[in-house]
């Protein structure tokens, strides 16, 4: 986890709130690691001289990132206890 300070170090306060805006980011008191991860990347782009629109669109969304996380942490076979393991399901 990271606090506030420990990302916007050096940043202006006008810096900050697009950085966050721009990353889909809302203000708190503590950020984890995926937060800290989009802020940097948000922070990169901006820094290249990217325009908020192309910041927005070089960074995946949001709701891909918590998707991706929860997906990851199952199986299908654990969804299913293991039982149609190998045979084939007909849904109707």
């Amino acid at each position: 986890m990271y606090q506030p300070q420990e990302l916007f170090n050096n940043l202006s306060p006008s810096e900050i709130s697009r950085t966050l805006r721009l990353g889909g980011l809302p203000e708190k008191e503590l950020y984890t690691e995926n937060d800290a991860d989009r802020f940097r990347e948000c922070r990169t782009l901006i820094e290249q001289g990217g325009t908020d629109e192309e910041v927005m669109a070089l960074l995946s969304p949001v709701v891909d990132n918590a998707l991706s996380e929860t997906q990851g942490n199952s199986s299908s076979s654990t969804k299913n206890g293991g039982k149609n393991k190998g045979r084939k399901v007909n849904y109707h």
